[in-house]
């Protein structure tokens, strides 16, 4: 995923807009953060996590 300043400024918002944005995703953990490695979008094998992240009954 690209750095969050790249983010900002390809759509045009500030460095804390992108940050709190990929808070909210990782918080549903739809991102996730690795410390010194970067920001990756989630893998779910079990399909079920799919709906869990949309508050559906599993």
């Amino acid at each position: 995923m690209p750095s969050e300043s790249e983010l900002a400024e390809r759509f045009g918002v500030s460095q804390g807009t992108v940050r709190k944005a990929i808070d909210e995703l990782a918080n549903e953990n739809l991102l996730v953060r690795r410390q010194g490695k970067g920001t990756f979008v989630s893998t779910h094998d079990d399909p079920r996590s799919f709906f869990a992240s949309f508050g559906w009954p599993q």
